[in-house]
């Protein structure tokens, strides 16, 4: 009865490892690893076993800093089950990562957290971090704009609870005609989406500074079978930035 009674509180409950195959997973990818499960110094009744995908990021700067956790999936691994005192369990994992969401980058982070649903316990948790990439398309849009002479500013990849903010700087291509172009793009299966927003000083159009920028809205889609290249992708953004500037000037 003691013993069931620690267990309650965590004293001599089942314990929980995580371990992986790689800590890194490409969005749309999948996931793998397992989980090891060693039983307490009593029987408990375990509802399910599951796993998180959980994602934390922070946006704003100064005495504004916001904090965002949120956990992205979860995943039922094992349901009812007795775990009997010192019994060993191995248990593999496998999940797909959505394609549209947040990657790792800025102050957008994971962690993988697995753990035990165990009724009046508490619950016996695991995690450990792991890097969500963009997949080669996505890169390929990231190595794009780099190869235009646009620079990453600051707060790039952080998370604002709807959307993650990618915004770039220009360094030679249009740097005088243009403040700041911030994208967002969503990963499908076969195609990136693009929201192209375009921040310029009128300074170049009217010939005076206006208080506030002109802006314009583009979207566009990019077919994976149409990106072949950084560089060609590349000459098709340059383009686009251009035509949109032109139509807003």
């Amino acid at each position: 009865m003691l013993k069931e009674l620690m267990a309650t509180i965590g004293i001599g409950s089942a314990k929980v490892k995580l371990k992986t195959e790689s800590p890194e997973v490409e969005i749309g990818g999948t996931y793998k690893g397992y989980i090891e499960i060693k039983g307490g110094s009593v029987e408990q009744v375990v509802k399910k076993v599951y796993v998180n995908l959980v994602l934390t990021s922070a946006y704003g700067s100064g005495s504004n800093i916001r904090h965002v956790n949120r956990t992205i999936s979860t995943v039922t691994v094992m349901n009812k089950m007795i775990l009997k005192p010192d019994q060993d369990l191995f248990i593999p994992i496998e999940f797909k990562i959505p394609l549209n969401i947040p990657v790792t980058k800025g102050r957008t982070r994971y962690y993988i957290m697995a753990g035990l649903d165990i009724n009046q316990a508490i619950d016996p948790k695991a995690s450990m971090p792991v890097k969500i990439l963009p997949n080669s398309y996505m890169q390929m849009v990231f190595e794009a704009f780099s190869m235009l002479g646009f620079k990453e500013k600051a707060g790039f990849g952080d998370f604002a609870g709807m959307y993650q903010e990618f915004e770039f700087v220009p360094t030679k291509f249009m740097s005088e005609e243009l403040d700041v172009i911030e994208i967002f793009p969503s990963t499908g299966e076969e195609e990136i989406l693009i929201s192209l927003h375009i921040i310029k000083s009128s300074w170049g159009c009217f010939g005076s500074v206006d208080t506030d920028p002109d802006e314009r809205y583009k979207r566009f889609r990019l077919p994976y079978d149409e990106m072949t290249s950084s560089s060609q992708l590349a000459e098709k953004l340059q383009e686009i930035i251009k035509l949109e500037y032109n139509a807003c000037c």
